[in-house]
């Protein structure tokens, strides 16, 4: 029995052996994944693309957000 992964490749999926995938080490700067008040903690503030402006709370930026009529979806 194979052990098997879903992948896209050029926008289509395919089924590809894991022995015979390719794993590529990530660049230093890609293995960070902070949540949202992580990132504030480590930078500051958090840049809302929606409005152009910095917020320093999780609970500002999400209104802004709403203010704004976007969301980040957290649901599956």
């Amino acid at each position: 029995m194979t052990t098997k992964r879903l992948t896209y490749i050029n926008g289509e999926t395919h089924w590809i052996e894991v022995e015979t995938f390719s794993i590529k080490k990530l660049p230093e700067g890609l293995k960070e994944d902070l949540t949202i008040d992580g990132y504030i903690n480590k930078y500051g503030s958090i840049y809302n693309h929606a409005d152009g402006k910095n917020y320093t709370t999780k609970k500002s930026y999400f209104d802004a957000l709403k203010q704004t009529g976007h969301h980040i979806k957290d649901y599956k």
